[in-house]
Parts: structure tokens; C-alpha cells; sequence
């Protein structure tokens, strides 16, 4: 798992197939980070190519070109509750 936090949202590069919990509507999750704990709703973020591409360029620049697509991982976003 990759992670990326921008504000109010935590961006997750998932492989393996348990991004499939966050699958509309999604869930909630609790996810652990540098000795904090963050919770909020977690989604799976499928339909949107151009978004998913632009995260993962931050994300995760150095993924191979040659990856398949099917093997390159889902995004999953994570919308922080507000404290």
C-alpha cells in the first residue's frame, strides 16, 4: 500500500483485491499513519481514469510502464471525518 494525504483526503494505492470493500458506496475505515490514527470514508475510485492517473503520478511515479493495468493496483480515497 501506497499513501499520499492532501488536506482532508488520504489517497491509497491498493493491490491485491481488498479494495474491493470500498466499492460504492464504500465503507468506513480507520487507517494508522505515522503513530496517528485517521478514520473517515473510504471509496474505491473506478470510473474516473483521468483522476486516478494524476494521483497516481504523485503517488506512485516510478511504476513501470509495462505494468498491466489489471496488475497496477486501485485507488482508493479516503475523506477524513472533521475533528
Amino acid at each position: 500500500v501506497n499513501y499520499l494525504q492532501a488536506g482532508s483526503e488520504i489517497f491509497i494505492g491498493v493491490d491485491g483485491r481488498w479494495w474491493r470493500d470500498f466499492v460504492d458506496p464504500g465503507a468506513r475505515a480507520s487507517i494508522y499513519i505515522k503513530g496517528e490514527i485517521y478514520q473517515g470514508h473510504a471509496r474505491a475510485v473506478l470510473d474516473k481514469p483521468a483522476y486516478t492517473e494524476q494521483i497516481f503520478s504523485r503517488l506512485r511515479p516510478t511504476a513501470p510502464d509495462w505494468l498491466p493495468a489489471w496488475l497496477n493496483g486501485k485507488l482508493v480515497v479516503i475523506t477524513l471525518d472533521q475533528n
